[in-house]
Order: structure tokens, then sequence, then C-alpha cells
């Protein structure tokens, strides 16, 4: 096979590949950025829930003070996760607290339910 020839059906690929995408919306990098996102949320909801596990095990006196740790390390997961993202991300999806950030979670996996997936 010729170099130049070689390169045309190179570049003809490319071409039909970004084509494709504008065309049939195949990709987007905020769909993507949102799927992640709700995915570090899910994980950061499972971590929650096995730190309000441990919490039930603890002696009542000291129970506020764990109880502010936990506060404390939502607000510190959140303020990381927002470093992850890029601003514009952050702003579409505009989480402020960890109230928030569960409610949207709860909304996704209410709609993943009724729609069966998986």
């Amino acid at each position: 096979m010729d170099l130049s020839l070689a390169f045309m059906m190179f570049f003809g690929g490319v071409i039909s590949h970004i084509f494709a995408i504008k065309v049939f919306g195949a990709y987007s990098k905020s769909s993507s950025y949102r799927i992640t996102f709700i995915n570090c949320i899910a994980l950061l909801k499972f971590i929650d829930g096995m730190a309000q596990d441990l919490l039930k095990s603890v002696d009542p006196s000291s129970r506020a003070d764990v109880e502010a740790a936990f506060e404390h390390w939502r607000r510190l997961a959140l303020f990381s996760l927002k470093n992850s993202v890029n601003d514009q991300m952050w702003r579409k999806m505009s989480i402020t607290d960890w109230q928030l950030a569960m409610r949207i979670l709860t909304e996704v996996e209410k709609i993943e339910k009724e729609n069966k997936i998986v």
C-alpha cells in the first residue's frame, strides 16, 4: 500500500468519525462527566453508609464529636470532588451541600429503577 493512500484512508476515517459524532451525538464530554460525577457521588454515599454504621457503635457520650467529624468529612469529600471536576461542569451540577448531592443521587437511582437500567 502506498503511503499517501494510507494517509488518505486514515484521515478519511478521522473525518468520518468526527462527522458521525457531530451528527448522531454519539459522544459527549458533558454526559461522560455527568456519569462519572454521579458514580463518584454514589461511592461517597456508600462510604457514608459505612460511616453511619460505625457511628451506631460509638459510645453515646462521644457521638456528637464523631458526627461532627463525619460532617467535616462530607464537606471535604464534596470539596475534593469539586476540585476534580472542571468549573463549568460543577456549575451545571450545582451541588452546594451533602443533602443536595444525596437528593440528586436518589433521583438518579429512582429513574434507573423506573427504566430498569442496571
